[in-house]
């Protein structure tokens, strides 16, 4: 099996072009990874498997320097971005995931990896390519909407509340339409100081700059409004061949009791049935607990779910430890995360 490595948008898309069409595709793009690069988040990178000039395999994931201020030179990690991601294999057969195996482990040590965590395909359940190599382990539950056939049809999957939420935005002259990326951006930073989110979520102008480059073809940003014309919700939403997702989203405080988000949701959703979309991915919650309250809310448009797992594995134990104990000295705080090294210093 043949390893390429690459950093660059044409050879990346070829090789992933080549292979076949599956839900949430969009976020193995090089398009899409350019949002993580300009939030500063690493180098995208994709390894190409061949053999016999066919891609077997394909793994793209943002490729991190090690800090210098630990002094260890030219070390890296590895980290799959904010979504869901992982290896493609074309034919996962049991020789296919070992031969998939073996060549990575070789690429990793040839290169200096210290350590990788991943956020896998919900999908193609691709964490199995992973077994017995890295620590899985599920992470949370997500949702999706079955968006193959019509609204009144997306409408009979819902709960009793969201169609009454539904239908009483539609009484009130809700309507849905497309938002500008300063608008969404204006309204989701008000939003996400009201929810006190982690500084993370924020995003930098340069993230959101990108997604608006990369607008309609990647991504789609949808508005509810009154019939005043007051943005009342909005949401942007990752699109590939197959499907929609949910990618980030807002709503004005002031206006909740109108139920714009389910109002938009459920307008997507139908939005993404006239483009010949499949479904539409909600996510999951905060947490993988029955109760959560994000997870209640998006389980009430569908029961149809798909369990997400993440992936850690530490390469070079022995420096890890050492960047981590170094990493706490500094910081004075403890590890809650895998590449907790790489913050606050």
């Amino acid at each position: 099996m043949i390893v390429e490595q690459c950093t660059t948008g044409e050879a990346w898309n070829n090789a992933l072009n080549s292979l076949p069409d599956f839900f949430g595709k969009a976020y193995y793009e090089f398009a899409y990874f350019k949002l993580s690069h300009a939030n500063h988040e690493g180098l995208p990178t994709a390894l190409i498997f061949s053999e016999k000039d066919k891609v077997v395999a394909f793994y793209p994931f943002l490729l991190k320097a090690i800090p210098a201020v630990y002094g260890l030179g030219e070390m890296f990690d590895i980290e799959t971005p904010y979504g869901y991601g992982g290896p493609y294999l074309r034919n996962p057969d049991q020789k296919a995931i070992s031969a998939f195996q073996q060549s990575f482990a070789s690429w990793c040590s040839n290169n200096s990896i210290v350590a990788e965590f991943i956020r896998f395909n919900p999908f193609i359940e691709n964490h199995r390519f992973c077994e017995n190599f890295a620590r899985i382990s599920k992470n949370r539950t997500t949702v999706s909407i079955d968006t193959s056939s019509g609204l009144p049809q997306i409408l009979k999957g819902c709960t009793s509340a969201k169609r009454r939420n539904f239908n009483n935005a539609v009484k009130s002259g809700l309507q849905i339409s497309d938002c500008s990326l300063e608008e969404f951006r204006l309204l989701y930073r008000k939003t996400m100081n009201e929810l006190r989110a982690d500084e993370y979520y924020f995003f930098s102008d340069a993230y959101f700059a990108e997604i608006q480059r990369q607008c309609p073809h990647n991504f789609v940003i949808k508005a509810a409004r009154t019939a005043e014309g007051n943005l009342a919700a909005a949401g942007i939403f990752l699109k590939d061949s197959l499907s929609y997702h949910y990618h980030l989203g807002c709503s004005e405080s002031s206006l909740l009791h109108l139920r714009p988000n389910d109002y938009l949701m459920l307008k997507v959703a139908e939005e993404a049935n006239k483009s010949g979309k499949s479904i539409l991915h909600l996510g999951g919650g905060l947490n993988d607990k029955a109760e959560d309250g994000l997870f209640r809310y998006k389980k009430g448009f569908s029961e149809q779910t798909h369990d997400f797992f993440i992936g850690r594995k530490i390469y070079r134990p022995e420096i890890y430890d050492n960047i981590s104990a170094n990493w706490q000295k500094l910081t004075g705080k403890q590890p809650e995360i895998l590449l907790h090294y790489h913050y606050g210093v």
